[in-house]
């Protein structure tokens, strides 16, 4: 696990290293990183699925969300997250950052389950090759919940512990 601390405009944040991996249900996600400092924690993630255009069934990838709870079973709370994404031939890749509030004093390790939040309604839009815009519908009776697996993050604690 490699552990870096960063000062950005007076604020210390510790970037632990995750590399967490796992693929469900053709769903592939990459947990690389997560940020810790007096003001929340960021979960960094990358996510993937095949899908065509018009298949509602890509949409996994995009709508993962995260519970992550210490080791006194305490959940911490989830803010907001933004998510991008972008399709490649067949695929869709999808970087998204995950909000949430700091983590308590002493916390030894946080256990992150990963989970979708599926979409019931809504639709797209995309630019053909001349650049004009083109809304994409999507049946989203297709859409199956994934179940992954939780995972373990040791939270490395210094004796000049900045957030404590």
């Amino acid at each position: 696990m490699e552990v870096t601390t960063k000062n950005n405009k007076n604020k210390a944040i510790k970037v632990i290293s995750v590399n967490h991996e796992q693929e469900v249900g053709g769903v592939q996600i990459q947990v690389p990183d997560l940020a810790l400092s007096a003001e929340g924690l960021a979960l960094y993630v990358k996510s993937s699925e095949k899908g065509k255009r018009d298949s509602a069934n890509y949409l996994n990838a995009g709508n993962i969300e995260f519970r992550i709870t210490d080791d006194q079973g305490k959940e911490i709370t989830s803010h907001s997250g933004e998510v991008t994404g972008t399709r490649h031939l067949d695929k869709w890749i999808y970087s998204s950052e995950k909000t949430f509030s700091p983590i308590p004093k002493g916390v030894k390790e946080l256990t992150i389950t990963p989970y979708t939040m599926l979409p019931n309604h809504g639709g797209g839009t995309e630019l053909d090759k001349q650049g004009n815009e083109e809304d994409i519908q999507f049946d989203y009776s297709t859409l199956k919940n994934v179940k992954f697996n939780s995972f373990t993050v040791k939270i490395p604690h210094e004796k000049n512990n900045v957030f404590e």
